[in-house]
């Protein structure tokens, strides 16, 4: 019943790439795999959440956790961002330090016009540094517009670390296999899977030996033979239950895919054969909803913009068929960073009312109809569209999206 370590920890790096893709090998500006730790357990003294301003503008900080001891640049003069006052940082440059370190980095920021820390170690951090110059009349005000962006770019990547762990904590085995039965492979499992009262033989084999994954299987219900070819074929295989009002049980079989293309084949044995009823993205166990009731859902990925997941919705016909339901726009969930303004769309149509995004804010990325439309929302709720032309040039602009958003990802 239970599958190797190995296999869980595959389900949860897909996760993490759902979800945190930023900091699982996605660069925008290069269009780049790119490697980042995903370490971070720091807190920061000037929370942009926490941070208010007072009728004077000075900030008041809420006191955090302390820093880690032992941060390399600690007893040296050196900046993590020498330029963070005078130049836009990218999300290379968020590439180049370790995610522990991007609290620092953004407090130094204020560090160098003189902001005076409450917390006794960040005080004395900063007052390491010969540069540093405490004021008690600092004023957010002072700031440019080079440096408040360059706060909120900094604390986008943070919030994307403090997200990564969230997932990482919640995401359990329990979680995922729910609600479907999952048995082994080369091992005869009896089911009732066509409600007689019978229950058939079931075997599930590969040609991957150990805990390797095979480019063959095959399935054998009541000794009918059915042969797959693919890439990577699970150890295992699921029996689940579309409809509970029809007594039909669903075989799936999933498949890896050569680069987490992740398929999955349902099959149903109608008393005399074993019928296959559809293949639709997802595994049995990652991405594939099924609560039972006839309708469910499957992640997918999508075909424009940049590399990012929503749900189809599918149904059994009436030939117990699965057929996909039709959706006139796919909702998701994708935050990035705006760099650069963009002109937003009230509604689908080139003509439509429209309003300026602005640069240094992060949105979310929260639907497409998967050919030339993208919503985006704002953090106060205000909705939006851009058209694409081809892949990822937002139309109007001879630019690429990449150009206007950091946090895309552009992995295969």
């Amino acid at each position: 019943m239970a599958k190797n370590g190995g296999f869980m920890m595959q389900r949860l790096l897909l996760i993490l790439v759902l979800i945190v893709v930023a900091f699982t090998g996605c660069s925008t500006d290069e269009k780049s795999l790119g490697n980042k730790s995903n370490n971070t357990n720091n807190k920061t003294e000037v929370n942009m959440e926490n941070t208010k301003k007072s009728e004077k503008g000075n900030i008041e900080a809420k006191e955090k956790e302390a820093i880690p001891e032992g941060t390399s640049t600690e007893y040296t003069n050196d900046f993590f961002f020498p330029q963070s006052d005078k130049v836009k940082l990218t999300q290379d440059d968020m590439y180049n330090i370790e995610s522990k370190d991007l609290e620092l980095a953004r407090n130094e920021i204020y560090a160098r016009r003189g902001y005076v820390f409450k917390s006794e170690r960040f005080s004395n951090y900063f007052g390491k540094k010969g540069w540093y110059s405490p004021r008690e009349d600092f004023k957010t005000a002072e700031l440019t517009p080079v440096e408040m962006y360059n706060i909120k770019l900094i604390f986008y990547f943070e919030s994307l670390n403090k997200t990564y762990e969230e997932v990482e904590n919640k995401i359990t085995v329990s979680e995922k296999i729910k609600n479907i039965e999952i048995y082994d492979r080369n091992k005869e499992v009896y089911v009732d899977l066509n409600g007689d009262g019978i229950e058939e033989k079931i075997l599930y084999k590969t040609n991957g030996e150990d805990f390797s994954y095979g480019n063959a299987c095959e399935l054998l219900v009541n000794g009918q033979e059915i042969r797959l070819e693919g890439s990577s074929f699970l150890n295992s295989f699921a029996i689940v239950d579309i409809d509970k009002r029809d007594k039909i049980k669903e075989i799936v079989i999933s498949d890896e895919g050569p680069s987490s293309d992740y398929i999955s084949e349902f099959f149903y044995y109608d008393g005399k054969k074993t019928l296959e009823i559809g293949t639709i993205e997802g595994l049995y166990d990652f991405g594939i909803k099924i609560g039972g009731l006839g309708e469910f859902s499957a992640i997918s990925r999508a075909d424009i913009l940049h590399t990012w997941w929503f749900d189809r919705l599918y149904k059994l016909n009436s030939h117990h068929k699965i057929v996909e339901i039709e959706q006139d726009v796919f909702d998701a969930n994708y935050s990035v960073f705006v760099k650069k303004p963009l002109k937003l769309y009230v509604s689908r149509d080139s003509k439509s009312d429209s309003f300026m995004l602005k640069e240094g804010t992060v949105v979310n990325l929260a639907g497409t109809d998967n050919k030339e439309w993208c919503l985006v929302e704002t953090k106060d709720g205000k909705r939006g569209w851009f058209a694409l032309e081809g892949y990822d040039e937002i139309r109007g602009t001879n630019l690429n999206a990449w150009e206007f958003f950091i946090g895309l990802c552009y992995a295969d």
